[in-house]
């Protein structure tokens, strides 16, 4: 079935890509102005952060916790420690509600 799709699928895929860009570099763009996190593009929607001051991924996941958003601690990833998370990329309200908890978690630092 999706074979025989091929011209939709490959619009659906673009269309796809072009979100995923668009979001990443509306989510980045907020972050490029403060040397709190550095804050990592990539191919896939999510979004590598290390934090630079003394903010941990447990103490991110429960601030983002409290908001009901999920993100993932990095600690375990081979080369990462305990200042990096991920955040996945969803709709546009909910990275805005993202990238909101992540300045008011590196203001309140």
């Amino acid at each position: 079935y999706i074979l025989s799709r091929q011209p939709e699928m490959d619009a659906f895929i673009h269309e796809t890509q072009h979100f995923i860009q668009m979001e990443q570099t509306a989510f980045l763009s907020r972050f490029q102005v403060t040397d709190a996190v550095a804050c990592f593009y990539s191919q896939v929607p999510y979004i590598l952060i290390r934090f630079n001051r003394e903010i941990t991924a447990a103490q991110a996941i429960s601030a983002f916790g409290r908001e009901n958003i999920l993100i993932r601690n990095c600690a375990n990833f081979q080369g990462l420690s305990e200042q990096y998370i991920r955040i996945a990329l969803k709709n546009r309200s909910a990275n805005q509600m993202a990238a909101d908890k992540l300045t008011q978690l590196i203001q309140s630092s």
